[in-house]
């Protein structure tokens, strides 16, 4: 089934209705085990922020979108490519959007519409939630997580081995200094 959207919206209104709107490089996309509550599927797409329209910042990311792989209206990023996002919040707050919204590659996106979007002011730049990496349940990212965890727990280890071997080495040269100055 061909995908049908009615003409996009003004950018103003598409403005007030999103919940983040960004440029942003597709830096990863995760194509695994993410489903609606239809069951459709579902890709995250992670981004890093270039510039910051509505609610995201440059260095305050990154930013996940997710994108129904099973619907027509798809959106079908790749990666490595910039992308103008108009990301609507759901319900839970996971960050969505899709063909029928504004989302663009950049390339592609209206020059006076993106000139436009640069002249609106952000009145939710104290609102930024970086609410896909943390919510998005994915195996890849708690596998990280994990190793992550491992990896402080490791180093932990291996500093407390380390302050304990060199306190028994002082130790131990103190008490041979010890007993070498006090055998006399």
């Amino acid at each position: 089934m061909a995908c049908i959207c009615l003409s996009p919206e003004p950018i103003d209104s598409a403005y007030k209705r999103a919940s983040t709107i960004f440029i942003g490089k597709a830096k990863e996309i995760v194509n695994d085990k993410f489903y609606f509550e239809q069951g459709e599927g579902a890709q995250v797409v992670i981004f890093d922020v270039i510039q910051g329209f509505k609610s995201s910042k440059v260095g305050k990311g990154p930013i996940a979108v997710m994108d129904m792989v099973s619907s027509s209206c798809s959106f079908n990023f790749e990666k490595d490519k910039t992308y103008v996002v108009f990301a609507y919040s759901d319900y839970a707050g996971v960050h969505v959007t899709d063909q029928c919204t504004r989302t663009r590659l950049l390339e592609r996106f209206d020059e006076a519409d993106l000139q436009r979007l640069k002249a609106l002011p952000d009145s939710n730049k104290d609102n930024l939630r970086d609410i896909g990496i943390i919510r998005m349940l994915t195996p890849q990212y708690h596998d990280m997580v994990n190793k992550m965890n491992q990896l402080e727990e490791a180093s932990a280890s291996s500093r407390t081995l380390t302050i304990a071997l060199i306190t028994l080495l002082l130790v131990s040269a103190g008490l041979n200094f010890y007993l070498i100055t006090n055998r006399k």
